[in-house]
């Protein structure tokens, strides 16, 4: 299992084949309901439109967000680094997600490979409710770890410096 305290960047090579999985949460119909707000998807939602969908049916757009939810509250990278949506590979909606039933985060790291200063981190990720066998949602993220830049204290603007 993935051991998520303090990760520094030049550990991230020997994370291939390690698993990290989240305890269940809650996606309630709140934050559904503020996520459709924020991605304005009420401008053609009509009810006519809404009733051809499952109640509660959290949007495949939403379960893609909820990614950087969880690599960052439970992979604690040290402060040395950060990382960037590199992108996705894969990504496959493969049942219903809803709202209000509890829900969690697989992902196991099946690849890492250095780029310039940094790494490009391949992360297996699977959303999935309790008690079902078939996942709701699959997906190949790809997360770009790079090293902060040490600032020099006596550099000056003139000398570049931000």
């Amino acid at each position: 299992m993935l051991n998520a305290d303090e990760l520094r960047i030049e550990d991230l090579p020997g994370l291939v084949g390690q698993t990290l999985e989240s305890p269940y949460i809650t996606v309630d119909t709140r934050l559904r309901a503020l996520f459709e707000e924020a991605t304005m998807i009420e401008e053609f939602m009509t009810p006519e439109v809404r009733a051809l969908y499952p109640e509660g049916l959290l949007e495949g757009f939403h379960l893609l967000g909820l990614l950087d939810h969880f690599i960052s509250k439970y992979i604690n990278w040290e402060e040395d680094s950060y990382g960037l949506n590199y992108g996705l590979d894969r990504v496959r909606f493969v049942s219903t997600m809803q709202a209000g039933r509890p829900l969690r985060f697989r992902t196991t790291v099946s690849k890492v490979e250095p780029k310039g200063d940094g790494y490009i981190v391949h992360f297996e990720c699977v959303l999935e409710h309790e008690g079902e066998e078939r996942p709701g949602m699959v997906a190949t993220w790809l997360c770009y770890q790079l090293p902060k830049e040490e600032e020099d204290e006596g550099a000056t603007a003139e000398d570049g410096a931000r």
